[in-house]
């Protein structure tokens, strides 16, 4: 593999007669260009140093998230209510079932607030820590696909606000006879609703993963064409798992999760035509040395 010989020496002059209490300052990144790799040898004291840099910051960026979701957490709780609202019944109403209900389902809204408002904050630190090890190529390959996870994992929560979770509300609530009455605990509608969006979200990550086995030849495409009804079987396995039990949302998490597959199988398709090729070629090869 060919490095880029002036980054590389740019990069060890940078630590050149440099002292040990400034070369252990948490910066082992910042100093190196996009195509730079760190080729100086650290002990393995360094590395925990890092480490633990990377760690605490992260633990401060949830901290301080954390704290701000805390003080706009009625907000925000009125935002994640606001889909059944929407699809109340007349004399339907939202109530809590203990003193403390209500002081606790805030704490939860900080704290799941606070850990995906600090996940950008916690990628970069993590990028910090990994950064100098990787190649160029390896780099490009990181942020491409952080990229398109983290705008696939968006789009998924976005629908799964705005499409699923009232599409499940207005359906189950709609199947209470006239007079029967919905009384609704904040809290367990807090967790559905935090629940439905987060698998929306985790579900958009489908075609990232399937381009990514693609991509790295930890699979081909044909053989993920292979198991397509396998697909199919383990969609619904996962929609009776991570939904309530009742055929809606079942059908309502395997059938995107079917269609994201196929969407993953046909980019890998297009952008990776050589992959099967590739693998044809080499096994050909092997084959060809075995029998000589």
């Amino acid at each position: 593999m060919q490095r880029d010989n002036c980054a590389i020496f740019h990069c060890a002059n940078r630590h050149h007669h440099t002292p040990l209490s400034t070369t252990l300052l948490y910066k082992p990144a910042a100093s190196f260009s996009i195509g730079c790799m760190d080729t100086q040898p650290h002990s393995l004291m360094h590395h925990i140093h890092d480490l633990r840099c990377f760690l605490w910051r992260s633990l401060w960026g949830v901290v301080a998230c954390t704290l701000l979701c805390a003080l706009l957490s009625h907000r925000l709780l009125t935002m994640l209510t606001y889909p059944l609202q929407s699809v109340l019944n007349s004399g339907d109403r939202l109530v809590v079932l203990s003193v403390y209900e209500y002081l606790f389902t805030q704490l939860k809204v900080a704290i799941l607030g606070g850990l995906l408002l600090a996940t950008p904050w916690i990628l970069y630190q993590l990028w910090q820590f990994i950064a100098p090890g990787l190649y160029r190529h390896e780099k490009r390959l990181c942020v491409a696909f952080t990229t398109a996870s983290s705008l696939c994992a968006l789009v998924g929560a976005v629908a799964g606000y705005f499409w699923g979770l009232p599409l499940v509300l207005s359906t189950l609530t709609g199947l209470l006879p006239p007079h029967i009455q919905g009384a609704y605990s904040l809290e367990s509608l807090f967790e559905f609703a935090a629940h439905t969006v987060l698998v929306c979200a985790a579900l958009c990550e489908t075609p990232v993963v399937v381009f990514a086995l693609v991509a790295t030849r930890a699979v081909r495409v044909a053989t993920l064409r292979q198991y397509r009804r396998h697909v199919v079987v383990v969609a619904f396995i996962l929609g009776a798992v991570l939904t309530p039990p009742d055929p809606l949302t079942q059908i309502l998490v395997a059938f995107p999760f079917v269609v994201l597959y196929e969407i993953g199988l046909l980019s890998a398709r297009l952008l990776l035509p050589d992959v099967d090729e590739t693998n044809k070629l080499t096994k050909a090869l092997f084959k060809n040395r075995g029998e000589r």
